[in-house]
């Protein structure tokens, strides 16, 4: 507070004592209380940080190390600092292709990675939507095609999806919205431990850095988080009215809906897809919750000089929140309150009463729930043939196909498109 003091009295003189004491009290009165709740948001990450950092700096130096072409490093090394689980900021180098960094100047440093040019005239995308770490035990397909199919639905163009660990089934619906250029799929892994959840300020920052002049608006959420705009109207039909250059931060408050076990692993028949569908499953619903009470955000990416995993650090120009009243917009969020690794957040779930069931508008499930059938089927439905339809395809290759000798092998396999 006293530095944020400091920097609304830069500049201005004093005669005298008394003057320079009236200064400071008007100063001081008008510090506005977002202000103030940033700085307490940010007090347990601080210490935190300190506690990491057993007591020394928590800003550290690290060092940003340039290759050309060839990969033969340019001697300008770049030195730069880093919060715990932050990105780093390296200056740009003429003829830099490929980039790594160091702890200190003199080590070496890790696999180059290629630069990639994002820098764009104008926004490719008005609306996209940054997903936070993948990770666990529970299958995710229903999930993560619910997720893209209703945000799609809400005007979003295209996805940003970070991903630590799921299982091959996942993987391949994953691949197949990378393959139809819906989604840029980003895995996160290195040779440093860090708990799964650990991955996750460095991802809401890393996609705030993608989305400059990628993006008019980003949205940065979890998997099992849906924003809902009210009225029957859409993400990008609120956006578009919003027509204050200083509006850079739309700050949505959370309703909680309790998910009581996890999704299915595979996909059967539309019967069993369309019933877990979590939106179709889950209908028990809290009160709105306060407003630093895990809120989400949708920022101008270019407005925003830092994120937090919540909410923005700082920003270039604007107001630094504007508060969505829960009457326009919230966040639903399906909270599995069955395991998972923040079972502190599970337990929060029961203080948030009272509930009552509620549920998507009914256009919006019907729609959904055609787009999410279409897209698994698409993927998993697979075509079946016959042994003797496969035996064509396997003699031009001059060899039987395994059905031949084993009649049961059709029941007990997995076929795929010969």
């Amino acid at each position: 507070m006293w530095e944020e003091l400091e920097r609304r009295l830069k500049g201005v003189r004093a005669s005298n004592a008394d003057q320079k004491f009236a200064q400071l009290e008007a100063a001081w009165k008008s510090i506005p209380m977002t202000v103030v709740q940033t700085l307490l948001d940010l007090m347990p990450r601080r210490c935190q940080a300190v506690i990491d950092a057993k007591g020394y700096p928590t800003k550290n130096k690290v060092y940003c190390r340039y290759f050309d072409c060839h990969r033969r490093e340019i001697p300008d090394v770049f030195q730069s600092h880093v919060f715990p689980e932050s990105t780093v900021y390296c200056g740009r180098r003429i003829g830099a292709k490929y980039i790594s960094i160091s702890k200190r100047v003199d080590d070496i440093p890790e696999p180059p990675v290629k630069i990639r040019n994002r820098v764009t005239l104008i926004p490719q995308h008005y609306f996209t939507v940054c997903l936070a770490t993948i990770y666990g035990p529970e299958p995710k397909f229903v999930q993560i095609v619910d997720f893209i199919e209703y945000h799609k639905l809400q005007g979003a163009t295209f996805f940003h999806i970070y991903l630590r660990n799921a299982s091959a089934y996942d993987r391949m619906l994953l691949d197949d919205y990378v393959k139809s250029g819906e989604i840029e799929l980003i895995v996160l892994n290195d040779r440093y431990w860090r708990a799964d959840f650990m991955w996750h300020n460095m991802q809401i920052n890393d996609c705030h850095m993608r989305n400059i002049n990628f993006a008019k608006w980003t949205t940065l959420i979890d998997i099992d988080e849906r924003l809902e705009i009210k009225n029957e109207l859409r993400v990008v039909d609120y956006l578009d009215s919003i027509d204050n250059p200083n509006v850079v931060n739309l700050h949505f408050n959370i309703q909680w809906v309790l998910k009581y076990q996890s999704s299915p692993a595979k996909f059967e028949s539309d019967e069993q897809f369309e019933s877990n569908l979590v939106f179709n499953q889950y209908h028990n619903t809290s009160r709105v919750g306060g407003i630093w009470r895990q809120p989400k955000c949708i920022i101008r990416p270019d407005k925003i000089g830092a994120m937090t995993i919540h909410t923005p650090l700082t920003v270039y120009h604007g107001f630094i929140r504007t508060f969505v009243n829960s009457t326009i917009g919230v966040v639903r969020h399906y909270r599995n309150v069955d395991g998972g690794v923040l079972i502190n957040n599970n337990n929060n779930a029961f203080t948030m009463g009272p509930y009552q069931l509620t549920s998507i508008d009914q256009e919006t499930g019907r729609r959904l729930t055609e787009a999410c059938l279409s897209r698994v089927k698409q993927v998993y439905d697979t075509v079946q043939y016959s042994c003797e339809e496969m035996e064509k395809v396997y003699l031009r290759h001059n060899f039987d196909h395994p059905c031949i000798k084993d009649p049961g092998y059709l029941g007990s396999k997995n076929q795929t498109n010969p």
